[in-house]
């Protein structure tokens, strides 16, 4: 075992919250190493919807032309319910230079982002599995299993932050609670075509049955559909194929839809949890290893990075010593109660369109 030099930051995890982190620090002249056990970049889909504060804050690292170039501008909701016209939401009412919904695939906001950072002249260090931390008062010694000649190392950080999703290492090393639930049914979602007659700059819901069929249109004219509240896959989650998911969007959708060429089919338990503490010591979470929720309302991507970018300028101060640190108390302070409204939302969608009894969808949708 060998022990490497300090470094400033440590960040685990480089998901697109922890690579924003990194940009963050790093364009601020903080050194910082970003270790991941995964051996390559994910090549999934997974969170497709980018907000107009995202958008906002992609536009001050300089990324965001490539983002608009890439994306798909979804200018507002339908929801298709018991009554004749159902309900619209349009987003051209934002107070932002980006008044709509940009959905792109999970990969493609990867990518932009380790190419920023690499830009920025920091390598992302995969392969790399945090196995234990011990935080003292001056720091955090980070224990690294990894491939190769040297397997196992020390790496004295002065700041660990655990962006390292729902089961992080560094949240169970802060020894908090995240306190919550699941769903208790398995969701299915799918990349499809479809052909209908719908227009594709809106996202489409329809809720007329007892669980709801949400559509968002994507780039290249394809559509991702969610399939929330199926029975229990259990175990591994056996994906659906594509005859499971043709007789349930059928059975929750509009009449003569058509659905081909799949190209994502997948199954996933939806969680409710959050821990108020994300600070303690010299470690901090962000993003999913703080709060992790369903889909609906499509903001757990935006969360985790907007966490970052609270995060990023103020951990620079701090690790530079032009700060008391004193000053990661307000981050917490503030990003609580953002994780608390974002969860809130979510979960009131939910129950607002899943909806078993006939006589309740028919009192919400004239309401």
């Amino acid at each position: 075992m060998s022990t490497h030099n300090d470094v400033p930051v440590v960040i685990v995890g480089a998901g697109p919250t922890g690579v924003m982190l990194a940009i963050e620090l790093a364009r601020r002249g903080v050194e910082v190493s970003v270790l991941d056990k995964q051996l390559g970049r994910p090549q999934e889909s997974r969170a497709i919807g980018i907000h107009a504060r995202t958008l906002e804050i992609f536009r001050q690292l300089g990324i965001v032309d490539e983002f608009l170039e890439l994306g798909h501008r979804v200018h507002g909701m339908a929801f298709h319910t018991t009554v004749r016209r159902g309900p619209s939401l349009r987003f051209a009412g934002l107070d932002s230079p980006y008044p709509f919904l940009l959905t792109l695939s999970q990969e493609v906001t990867q990518r932009i982002l380790d190419e920023q950072l690499e830009r920025l002249g920091v390598p992302i260090e995969r392969g790399a599995d945090v196995v234990d931390l011990e935080p003292d008062a001056g720091g955090v010694a980070v224990h690294v299993r990894g491939f190769g000649e040297d397997r196992e190392r020390v790496v004295r950080a002065g700041w660990v932050v655990g962006c390292d999703g729902v089961h992080s290492l560094v949240r169970r090393g802060l020894g908090v609670p995240f306190d919550g639930h699941d769903y208790a049914q398995d969701w299915l979602m799918a990349e499809v075509n479809v052909d209908w007659p719908y227009r594709d700059d809106f996202a489409h819901i329809f809720a007329r049955t007892a669980a709801p069929l949400p559509a968002f249109p994507l780039p290249s004219g394809r559509w991702r559909l969610f399939v929330p509240e199926v029975p229990n896959r259990g175990g591994e989650r056996r994906p659906p194929d594509m005859a499971e998911i043709e007789h349930l969007a059928a059975a929750r959708g509009p009449a003569g839809m058509t659905l081909t060429d799949p190209s994502l089919l997948a199954a996933f338990r939806c969680y409710r949890r959050s821990t108020r503490i994300m600070r303690r010591g010299r470690m901090l979470l962000a993003g999913d290893a703080a709060h992790v929720h369903s889909p609906a309302g499509g903001q757990g991507l935006n969360t985790g990075l907007q966490d970052a970018f609270n995060l990023g300028w103020k951990l620079a101060l701090v690790a530079r010593s032009e700060s008391p640190a004193s000053l990661l108390d307000t981050y917490q302070a503030e990003r609580v109660p953002i994780a608390d409204g974002v969860l809130a939302l979510s979960h009131g969608l939910v129950r607002t369109f899943a909806m078993p009894s006939p006589i309740k969808r028919q009192v919400r949708d004239r309401l």
